[in-house]
């Protein structure tokens, strides 16, 4: 490698610091300094790097929010763990429903139902008033949070009501539903529902009490054949007393 290749390769690695320094700064691009110092960022930009890097180490070191972020992935594996399971019982029975139908309303039923048990950030909305000079902010940053959640709630439960309804349709189509009720249990279970977990229970348990009904096979061919199934022969009623 001679020097023109070295200098090549130097300063493509700096070309993104430099790009970077230009739009975190390019409120300042009118100024003779903010060139100056783009020029010094592509030129010097392993210092630049290492102060990013020290700049940032409070987002590293925050084993709080690692921990959050990793149950948060834990639980929303187990989640899509479940939901493949039941895709997968849908794929082998004979209901007519597409999986991707199926697959659309468990994620939104399962991610509105997630999003309505969060709580929202307390100051949320309240810039929008402050923008407006608006001196009730407060209020109406109260207001607006409040008709947010009913909206929020509001297709949640349409979106359980569809995720239930096909549920129901898949536990009438086939015959051993003890890995539908598991899986579709630990589900909602996982997502905290509980008014969807009794719908389930009072669904599941129905299906033991009464069982499942069995059609008649080849019931056409039982058709009516008039020397082998003759009436039975009666006798006349006299009317005299």
């Amino acid at each position: 490698m001679n020097r023109i290749d070295f200098l090549i390769i130097y300063f493509s690695c700096g070309a993104p610091f430099a790009v970077y320094y230009f739009l975190q700064n390019k409120a300042e691009i009118k100024t003779s300094l903010f060139w100056l110092s783009n020029a010094l960022v592509w030129t010097f930009w392993l210092p630049f790097a290492l102060f990013l890097l020290f700049k940032n180490r409070r987002v590293l070191s925050n084993l709080d929010f690692l921990k959050t972020s990793a149950d948060v992935s834990e639980s929303e594996r187990k989640i899509y763990s479940a939901q493949k399971r039941i895709e997968k019982i849908l794929l082998e029975s004979e209901l007519e429903i597409s999986i991707f139908d199926f697959r659309e309303t468990a994620e939104r039923y399962a991610g509105l139902t997630t999003a309505a048990q969060n709580e929202p950030d307390k100051d949320w909305g309240k810039e929008i008033f402050q923008a407006a000079n608006n001196e009730k902010n407060e209020l109406g940053k109260i207001c607006l949070q409040r008709r947010n959640r009913k909206r929020l709630a509001f297709h949640q439960t349409e979106a359980r009501r569809d995720f239930l309804q096909i549920i129901g349709q898949l536990n009438d189509s086939i015959s051993d539903t003890e890995s539908l009720e598991r899986s579709t249990l630990e589900m909602v279970g996982l997502l905290n529902d509980s008014t969807a977990r009794e719908t389930l229970e009072k669904m599941f348990a129905k299906n033991m009490q009464t069982g499942k009904l069995q059609n008649v096979e080849y019931s056409e061919k039982d058709l009516w054949n008039p020397q082998e199934h003759k009436p039975l022969r009666t006798e006349t009623i006299s009317t005299r007393l």
